[in-house]
């Protein structure tokens, strides 16, 4: 899936301290975000390699279907190699990158004319095939609750909770990423997690009970 539209435009990334923050830029200091800027091959591979497995992991955690992420992992990276012309190396890489993965999604889900994400694998755990039957299915029900509570969110709470707990992006990274402010993003988290918890409090450990 490769289609264009108005919001794959990336929004404003954040702009790093005078010093580079490498953290929020996947490892890319100054130097070599400036080549990627003006396509330099070899940093583009580079980012390839260091960013996929986590815009994977974020879409993969929004879209049920292995699929149909697979192809809008692929979408994602053709629009972060198209809108290199534009990107500013002042600003943090990670962010931009998953302001640009967050439009393929609304992108997908517009299309489809769906009014919520599905969310069938963002509590998935992995599977330990060393694990008692009695332990798998215990993970497989808590997951199941998980889903099911994730499912009551709003988009843009599901989206919060994912890039914030999964992915480890900051409030100001999130707020680019979601066209959102920084007190938005924080509010829609921190009330996310509440319902959540509410919903989800019977699989909450007992006293005494390991965590």
């Amino acid at each position: 899936m490769t289609h264009e539209s108005t919001s794959s435009a990336p929004a404003p990334g954040r702009r790093l301290p005078a010093s580079g923050d490498r953290a929020t830029s996947f490892g890319f200091d100054l130097a070599a975000r400036q080549a990627l800027a003006r396509g330099d091959r070899e940093q583009l591979a580079r980012l390839f390699d260091l960013a996929f497995e986590r815009v994977h992991g974020y879409i993969a955690r929004m879209v049920a279907d292995e699929h149909i992420a697979e192809d809008l992992v692929q979408d994602s990276f053709v629009r972060i190699q198209r809108g290199l012309a534009t990107y500013r190396p002042e600003c943090a890489l990670r962010p931009w990158l998953f302001t640009i993965a967050s439009n393929v999604l609304r992108d997908h889900f517009a299309a489809r004319r769906q009014a919520a994400l599905d969310v069938d694998a963002l509590a998935a755990e992995p599977v330990d095939r060393h694990e008692a039957p009695s332990v798998r299915v215990e993970h497989s029900e808590r997951a199941a609750a998980a889903r099911a509570a994730l499912a009551t969110l709003s988009e843009q709470a599901r989206a919060v909770i994912v890039l914030r707990h999964f992915e480890g992006l900051s409030y100001v990274e999130i707020a680019a990423a979601l066209r959102i402010s920084e007190d938005t993003a924080r509010q829609r988290y921190v009330r996310g997690l509440a319902k959540l918890r509410v919903r989800l409090v019977s699989f909450a450990p007992k006293a005494g009970e390991p965590s």
